[in-house]
C-alpha cells in the first residue's frame, strides 16, 4: 500500500511506511531505491498507545507475512506455525507527529489486531487535524476484551464517522476495511 501511495502522491506528496518487520522493512527499501520514490520515508517502528525501546513483535514465517503483529494484540492463534517474537522499537503516531511536524491528509491502520492501540497512541492528531482514516478492521486478532465497537467509539469521540466499508465474514466476524472522515 505504501508503493502504491507513493505513486498516487506524486514527487511532491509524502507519504511515511511504518513496518517493524526486518525483512518488509528490506522489500520496502528495495521498491522505494529502485522506483526511486524519494517522497517515501520508512519507520522501522511499530506503531501502539506507547513510545517504547522495545516492545514484543510476533513474526510469522521469519517476518514475510502479512500477518506479523504486535505481541500485544494476541489472537494469533489462527497462524501460530512458523512464528517467532522479536523486540522492536514503539511510536505513537501523536509523538511522530510532534516530532516531525507531519500532519497527515491521510493515514491508513493495518495493524493486524492493534487498531485500537494505534487509534489510542493517535488521538491529539486526529482529535485536532481530522485527516482522513482508512483502517483494516480484524476483530478476531483483537486483544481480549477488547471489541470493535470500542474502536468505533474512540473515532466517533474524536470526531469521525463511516462513509464507507468493505467486509467479509471470517469465523463470524467483519474482516474489512472501513473510510472515517470527520463530520
Amino acid at each position: 500500500m505504501s508503493l502504491v501511495a507513493a505513486r498516487k502522491t506524486g514527487r511532491t506528496g509524502r507519504v511515511v511506511a511504518f513496518e517493524p518487520s526486518p525483512p518488509l522493512i528490506e522489500y520496502l527499501s528495495y521498491h522505494k531505491r529502485v522506483n526511486r520514490l524519494t517522497q517515501m520515508e520508512i519507520v522501522p517502528k511499530a506503531v501502539t498507545n506507547k513510545d517504547a525501546a522495545e516492545v514484543r513483535f510476533f513474526l510469522v514465517r521469519e517476518g514475510a507475512a502479512p500477518m506479523n503483529a504486535l505481541a500485544e494484540t494476541g489472537g494469533l492463534d489462527i497462524c501460530r506455525e512458523g512464528e517467532t517474537v522479536i523486540s522492536v522499537e514503539a511510536i505513537t503516531l501523536d509523538s511522530y507527529s510532534r516530532q516531525t511536524g507531519l500532519i497527515p491528509n491521510l493515514i491508513k491502520i493495518d495493524t493486524e489486531g492493534a487498531e485500537i492501540l494505534v487509534c489510542d497512541g493517535a488521538k491529539q492528531l486526529l482529535a485536532n487535524h481530522h485527516p482522513v482514516l482508512i483502517v483494516g478492521v480484524h476483530p478476531l486478532w483483537l486483544p481480549e476484551g477488547q471489541t470493535i465497537e470500542q474502536l468505533f467509539a474512540t473515532l466517533k469521540a474524536c470526531g469521525y464517522r463511516v462513509t464507507e466499508s468493505k467486509t467479509c465474514e471470517y469465523k463470524g466476524a467483519d474482516f474489512g476495511d472501513y473510510l472515517f472522515i470527520a463530520g
